[in-house]
Order: structure tokens, then C-alpha cells, then sequence
């Protein structure tokens, strides 16, 4: 491979996630062609996401939120990548051949609500190479690609999700046998999945992986470019909501659609996990840190890694996915309600929208007399609220069901007329005390039933 045109070691310390988009920004506009890692996203390797709605490398089908910018930077260390050439003879899988430290700089715009905007730019940064027998390995460090991406939200329950991300690939590398020559674009669409199961998310990733067909770049060249790919992932979340976090697992995997020559010790069906630990820090901080290892001994997966990162979250909260009312609010009286019942004993099961058997029916009660009383009602508002332990989405999907709950307890066994009713879940956003006491958390943890008359 060539030498590269950046010299990293030149670029002065960064004191800011501003200043570090800006230095990346500056350096891929005035470097033309910066190459330096051998593969790639061809590989799928590593290739992390541009919005903290998403897992660490597996699209999610939720959306920023229109006006909202995701800032992300993640670095990773990765031992054992490069792929070495004994006859085919794997050697280099149980012992240290090999570690490369890369960063990758990402920024996602939310250009709709369900419109989201990602622009990706991996840098690798330090090589270290033992083994000195035959293998490929990076000219130097730089800027490989830079990946523009659009995710497209297509469905959005409380129970489930769909989108689809349409991206594309700009190759900064040269001689690179994977790329091969003459190809310097590659395209890639796939269908983002979420199902939302309590404490747990579930999400898949399935997609195409398009290649012009860049020719080789020798005719005695140990590798032929790559073809086309099949490409998935898929991805499982658990929170913890006292810690605000979750602790995430990843899969992803790619396969060349064709056969092609290669021949390292190194499959070409590629697939390697992930386990994270994803931290809210604040609702504009939000950092990850896990290690991965392969799963199969494949191109440019790792023997393990480690890595860690943040996204930097700006524009205002309102405009967020995770703060956005699941409920449309058109229907609601635009006057003050005549009257209000707030009711902090409403007990529900732990992560749960069912009521708690002891529950103290005397609150419905209470509500039931004001509905029935001689000048009857037009439109009840049941809202639910949350205190703000756990992620502001999820406490707004939970507070929703809750309300919902209710709602339809009073339709079935109080005989409300389901037309008159309006749930709505505003989760942590409307908080009536402090959050850094149990007892204001309790305050926080209420509903209240507002009523509007003829």
C-alpha cells in the first residue's frame, strides 16, 4: 500500500469534541486522498452509528427527532486484525501478531421527525505488528472512508419499530486488495427492527451490501476485490434503571454473495460480538465502553477488542423521539380543566403497567364521583408520570401503557364511555419535585386525572 499523505503525529492535542469535529472535518476536506487501513466496512468491522438512539454498531428503528445533532467519537483497540499468508495455514489466531488502535468521528442531524441524517469518518492511529511473515497490514495511519448515511423511520408502536437505512461508502484507501481498484463507492440498504419488551429491546438488521466490482490489483495479488455482500446484526438491550444504563449485546456479521480468492488463514464469512455497557449520563451525555472478540476466524475480525465512546447530544428535548407524546394532544379542551386529581398511591407492579392487587380502590372512587356528579364530563385526561430513574423513552412508553391501563379499566368495569377519555404519557418531563430524593422521586411517580366539563 501506498504512504500516506496525512501525518497524524502534526495534529495538535484536542481539548473539545467541537474542536475534534472541526481538526476531522479540516482533514478529510484538505487531504484528498488519505489511505491507510486495509479493511474496512468492506468487512464489516467495527463500523459504529452516527445517533445515540441506535445500540454501538446496530441501527435501532427509533429517530433523533427533527433539529436534533448526535456529536459521536469512539476509539477501539483491536488485536489479532490483519490477515496473514503461510500456504493457508492459520497461525496467528492464539498468539499476539498484531494491534491497531482506530477512532471513528460520526454526526447525525434529525432533518424530520423520522428523518435522520449520519456522516461517519474512521481514522486508524496506531499500528503495531510482530510477526514479520507475509501478511497485510496498514500503510500508515488516516482517515479510510467517509460513510453518509439516511435512516427513514417507517413504523412506530410502543411495542415495536421499523426503519430503513439507505448508506454509502467513499473509499479513501489505495492498494487495497479487498477494495481493489477502480472502486472507490460502495452502497449498502437495509431494515432496521426493534420490539420493546419491558426492561428489554430487542433489534435485528438486515441489508445488501452493493460493489461496483473493483478489478484486482495485481494478477498475482494473494486476494480478489470484493464483490457484493449479504450484511446483518442484530442486537439485545437490558436496562438498569437505578444506574441509567443499559447493558447491551451485539452480533454482526457479512458474507460475500460470490466466491472469491483469498488466501490468508481468514474466512471470508465474517461475524464477531459485542458487549457494552451504554451510560445516560445527562440527556446530552451519553457514553459507552465494552470489548468484542470474533466469533469466526474472519477478515479483519478480532481475536478481542476494546473500545469506548460518547455521543454529545444537542438541540432542544422537546423535539427528541423519546419526548415526543406517543398520543396526539389535538383532542384535549383548550381550556383549563375544572377539575384535577393527582394520585400518588396508584401502586403498580415493578416495570409493569398492571395495577398492584392492593391497589386503594378509593382514588377510583373518588374520580368515579366527580365523573358521575350532576354536571357530568366531556373529556377525561388520564396522565401518567414517571420519576426520572431510567431513560426518558423508556419512561414514556411505560408511563403511556400505564394510562392506558387505567383507561380501559374504567371503560370495562365502570362502564366510561372509551370516546371521552385521552391517555397520555409524559413520562419524567413533568416532574412536581426534585429527583434526587426518594421522596420527591415518589411525588414524580403519579397520575393525575384531569376533567373537563360540558
Amino acid at each position: 500500500m501506498k504512504a500516506l499523505r496525512t501525518n497524524l503525529n502534526n495534529v495538535r492535542p484536542i481539548r473539545s469534541l467541537y474542536c475534534a469535529y472541526i481538526t476531522a472535518l479540516l482533514s478529510i476536506i484538505l487531504t484528498p486522498v488519505a489511505f491507510g487501513n486495509m479493511v474496512g466496512s468492506d468487512t464489516q468491522n467495527f463500523n459504529t452509528t452516527s445517533s445515540a438512539e441506535d445500540y454501538v454498531t446496530v441501527y435501532s428503528a427509533k429517530n433523533m427527532g427533527k433539529g436534533k445533532i448526535h456529536l459521536g467519537l469512539f476509539m477501539n483497540a483491536a488485536v489479532n486484525t490483519l490477515p496473514y499468508f503461510e500456504n493457508g495455514e492459520p497461525g496467528s489466531r492464539f498468539k499476539y501478531n498484531d494491534s491497531v488502535t482506530a477512532a471513528e468521528l460520526s454526526v447525525g442531524y434529525g432533518l424530520l421527525d423520522n428523518v435522520d441524517l449520519g456522516l461517519l469518518a474512521p481514522v486508524t492511529l496506531i499500528q503495531h505488528v510482530k510477526d514479520d511473515s507475509s501478511h497485510g497490514e496498514y500503510a500508515s495511519g488516516g482517515f479510510t472512508e467517509i460513510r453518509a448515511l439516511a435512516k427513514f423511520g417507517l413504523v412506530k408502536e410502543s411495542m415495536f419499530g421499523l426503519a430503513t437505512i439507505v448508506s454509502t461508502n467513499l473509499n479513501l484507501t489505495e492498494d487495497s486488495p479487498y477494495q481493489g481498484k477502480n472502486d472507490p463507492m460502495t452502497y449498502n440498504i437495509e431494515l432496521a427492527g426493534d420490539l420493546y419488551l419491558g426492561l428489554i429491546e430487542v433489534g435485528a438488521n438486515v441489508g445488501y451490501r452493493l460493489k461496483n466490482g473493483g478489478s484486482d490489483i495485481a494478477e498475482d495479488s494473494p486476494i480478489s476485490a470484493y464483490k457484493n455482500q449479504f450484511i446483518a446484526s442484530a442486537a439485545v438491550a437490558y436496562e438498569l434503571i437505578s444506574q441509567k444504563s443499559k447493558l447491551i449485546g451485539e452480533i454482526f456479521t457479512s458474507s460475500p454473495s460470490s466466491p472469491f480468492k483469498d488466501e490468508s488463514d481468514r474466512h471470508t464469512t465474517r461475524a464477531e460480538m459485542l458487549a457494552s455497557i451504554k451510560t445516560f449520563y445527562s440527556e446530552q451525555i451519553v457514553y459507552y465502553a465494552g470489548f468484542g472478540s470474533e466469533l469466526r476466524h474472519s477478515v479483519s475480525s478480532a481475536d478481542w477488542r476494546i473500545y469506548g465512546g460518547l455521543h454529545y447530544i444537542l438541540g432542544e428535548k422537546s423535539t427528541s423521539s423519546e419526548s415526543r407524546s406517543p398520543v396526539k394532544s389535538n383532542r384535549i379542551p383548550d381550556y383549563q380543566p375544572d377539575d384535577v386529581i393527582v394520585v400518588n398511591k396508584l401502586h403498580f407492579k415493578f416495570d409493569s403497567a398492571e395495577l398492584d392487587s392492593e391497589i386503594n380502590l378509593s382514588y377510583i372512587d373518588k374520580l368515579m364521583r366527580s365523573l358521575n356528579n350532576t354536571k357530568g364530563f366531556e373529556t377525561l385526561v388520564i396522565e401518567g408520570h414517571t420519576c426520572s430513574l431510567g431513560t426518558a423513552r423508556y419512561n414514556k412508553n411505560l408511563s403511556r401503557k400505564r394510562a392506558l391501563k387505567i383507561k380501559r379499566m374504567l371503560v370495562s368495569d365502570y362502564g366510561v364511555n372509551p370516546k371521552k377519555i385521552i391517555p397520555m404519557g409524559y413520562g419524567e418531563s413533568h416532574p412536581v419535585a426534585t429527583n434526587k430524593s426518594e421522596t420527591g422521586r415518589e411525588r414524580n411517580r403519579r397520575v393525575e386525572f384531569k376533567i373537563y366539563r360540558k
